[in-house]
């Protein structure tokens, strides 16, 4: 009887049977969290909010919820400097146009850099 156990455990379709109910079962929730941090870099609102909404972890909707408010953040500061361009638009004065515009470039690359930097930060925090 012990021979057919081992034979049967040693089979390779059993393996993958046990791999597959081990991934199912997953209690590790770190790879779902920083792949919503990462998406940043292929999609950035679409990911953190489908693991919000498919996750029954706490912990992974927490970061999600994380990730997608600070995805969120450069698409904000570019409606802010959009406005602030426009709004200099309507001035006469070249110099107050060619400032904005420096400025508002600079909010917008400050803040995507700085965001960037934040979710890898985070996702790597999360193994670490």
């Amino acid at each position: 009887m012990q021979v057919l156990l081992k034979l049967i455990a040693s089979s390779p379709v059993y393996k993958i049977k046990k791999n597959v109910e081990r991934m199912i079962h997953m209690q590790d929730t770190r790879p779902l969290s920083a792949l919503s941090y990462l998406s940043i870099f292929f999609a950035p609102f679409i990911v953190p909010i489908l693991v919000f909404l498919l996750s029954k972890d706490e912990d992974v909707r927490a970061h999600s919820k994380k990730a997608l408010i600070s995805h969120l953040f450069p698409f904000l500061s570019g409606v802010a400097a959009f406005i602030f361009f426009f709004g200099a638009i309507f001035t006469n004065n070249e110099a107050a146009i060619g400032g904005s515009v420096i400025l508002g470039f600079s909010i917008i690359v400050l803040a995507n850099i700085g965001v960037v930097i934040y979710n890898i930060y985070k996702a790597i925090k999360l193994y670490v």
